[in-house]
């Protein structure tokens, strides 16, 4: 005990030294770990931002080799079939067209969903839809008229470039020259997506199977009115040529 207290009056200056230089070493430590954690997250996410920026570049080339006017041509021809909303006076000019053709005569139009004019927000897809990849606005349609002309009708209604689907049917007839025929029907439409896909996801080109689909669905006859597929589409633009540079 005698040496030890020797030992301590002895040596205090440095042993109260050695105690500061350690407390301020623990503290430097303490305080200095969340800064290094903090240049690794920095780090880490300066890396992510870079391969991003990188992707993002990618596309932008990848795009600015396409052809716009084509794109958009493209979109108006499917718009049209399958249209980005409800679309009732395209559905109304197209059942007016298909009458004026086969000389039917359309007795009732009825659009059977009650929320049919609702907006798209609060609209859930049905089991349905999801399976077959689009919304359907139910509506039925009466028509008389000849053999031939109901004949016609049910043909030509699911080869216009306005899709619809024929459900079922009821025909109730005096003779040939007289039939009435009650019909339920499906037209498709199809939102836009809201949301661009993410930075990592790939921009596939369209295949030679895709282009000769979208031809044949722009020779089908176009009995209702053109829709409309800009409103709500444009896209913010950059200023500058290269919306990277700095």
């Amino acid at each position: 005990m005698v040496n030890y207290k020797r030992f301590v009056r002895s040596y205090r200056g440095i042993i109260i030294s050695l105690v500061i230089i350690i407390g301020v070493i623990i503290g430097a430590i303490a305080g200095l770990v969340p800064v290094i954690q903090k240049i690794f997250a920095l780090q880490s996410e300066t890396a992510s931002l870079s391969s991003d920026v990188s992707l993002l570049r990618t596309k932008l080339n990848y795009l600015d080799q396409l052809d716009e006017p084509t794109l958009k041509s493209y979109l108006v021809e499917l718009a049209a079939a399958v249209p980005p909303d409800k679309s009732l006076s395209s559905l109304f000019g197209t059942i007016d067209g298909l009458s004026a053709r086969t000389g039917v005569a359309v007795s009732e139009f009825t659009v059977l969903s009650a929320g049919s004019i609702a907006s798209e927000a609060a609209k859930q897809q049905t089991q349905e839809e999801k399976k077959i990849g689009s919304n359907l606005l139910p509506f039925t349609v009466k028509v008389m008229g000849g053999y031939d002309q109901i004949r016609n009708f049910l043909d030509q209604s699911v080869g216009v470039r306005r899709f619809f689907r024929v459900r079922n049917f009821d025909i109730s007839f005096a003779d040939v020259t007289s039939i009435s025929v009650r019909m339920g029907m499906d037209a498709f439409y199809l939102p836009f997506p809201t949301n661009l896909g993410s930075v990592q996801e790939q921009l596939q080109p369209l295949t030679e199977e895709e282009q000769n689909l979208i031809t044949k669905v722009a020779n089908l006859p176009l009995l209702g009115q053109t829709v409309s597929v800009t409103s709500g589409m444009q896209p913010s633009v950059s200023s500058k040529a290269d919306p990277f540079s700095p």
